[in-house]
């Protein structure tokens, strides 16, 4: 554990170079952009992304304009890595809107009754692709109801993954 000393002037830092800042606004303009094609698509759509072009912001960003006060919700996150969902919530979690449900973490722990209610509530989900393929062929997901579908990790996904699956039942 370090310790700081508040009277110890901290070190100075050289403001942002103009390639940092152009770099900034080109990051910002990117992600107002995925989001606008996204929600312009009346067919859905598809956005394959690195993981260089900080994807907490856009997946918060698409969480927060499907807000279940719209109607009948339902965001699945497959595929996420602990790492990926703690970047991913604080983004969420600044968010002023003191509605908002933070997402939850559908488990196999959880009953099959109580993840049905969950789906039924609507609201965004970490989810394995496991439970969630188990939960769509028994018909306790509300397919009607999904909003998004958001995977991440896709670059070891084949065609005949469960991942693929999910996708073509939805």
């Amino acid at each position: 554990m370090t310790w700081h000393d508040p009277n110890r002037p901290r070190p100075h830092r050289n403001p942002p170079s103009d390639f940092q800042r152009h770099l900034a606004t080109t990051t910002v303009e990117l992600h107002g952009h995925i989001i606008t094609e996204l929600l312009d698509d009346s067919n859905g759509g598809l956005v394959v992304l690195s993981s260089g072009l900080c994807l907490p912001k856009p997946i918060s960003s698409l969480i927060l304009l499907h807000h279940p006060s719209q109607g009948s919700l339902l965001i699945l996150i497959l595929s996420s890595s602990p790492s990926q969902k703690q970047l991913i919530l604080p983004y969420l979690d600044a968010n002023s809107n003191p509605n908002l449900d933070l997402p939850a973490e559908i488990t196999a722990d959880l009953p099959a009754n109580y993840r049905h209610s969950l789906y039924t509530y609507g609201s965004v989900f970490f989810i394995t692709s496991r439970i969630l393929i188990v939960d769509l062929l028994t018909s306790r997901v509300p397919t009607s109801g999904i909003a998004g579908l958001i995977i991440l990790n896709v670059h070891p996904l084949s065609e005949t993954c469960t991942e693929a699956l999910i996708v073509r039942i939805i």
